[in-house]
């Protein structure tokens, strides 16, 4: 079985991988865009955002499986509460910033600020999507659990 030690390493590297994705994603649109500040404060806000949101996802969701980790708890309705926390921190955030965005803020957001909330959302989803396969895998592997037809 997977010790708690290992669990909260698995925690700790997926938010240091999502912060990592971040800062390259947030590096990446400052060198890519116009020099002038406004661009780069909501560029900042925008990944501050939506790293917020990957963060809060992570560490929701791995409650949810160290919740679930134990059947004889009973405690699967509270692991299946924290991945749908986890799905609305992830999802509502940048989601409200994309409606302020494209109704009556873009008016004074600098162009191209959706671009960036884009690109970062998607690039630290599919971080996350990998972070939990890799974690999924190494746990049945350490349980020396395997699927056999």
């Amino acid at each position: 079985m997977n010790s708690g030690r290992h669990d909260r390493a698995w925690t700790l590297g997926g938010a240091v991988a999502l912060v990592a994705v971040s800062a390259a994603g947030l590096t990446t649109a400052l060198a890519l865009g116009p020099p002038d500040p406004p661009y780069r404060t909501a560029a900042v806000v925008v990944a501050g955002l939506c790293l917020g949101g990957a963060l809060g996802a992570w560490l929701v969701a791995r409650l949810g499986d160290r919740l679930a980790a134990n059947p004889s708890t009973g405690r699967q309705g509270l692991a299946v509460a924290a991945g749908l926390g986890g799905i609305a921190l992830r999802f509502a955030p940048p989601l409200v910033m994309l409606a302020w965005l494209r109704g009556g803020g873009g008016a004074i957001a600098p162009a191209g600020v959706d671009r960036i909330l884009l690109g970062l959302y998607l690039s630290l989803l599919a971080t996350d999507i990998v972070l939990t396969i890799m974690g999924r895998l190494g746990s049945a592997a350490g349980r020396g659990g395997s699927r056999a037809n």
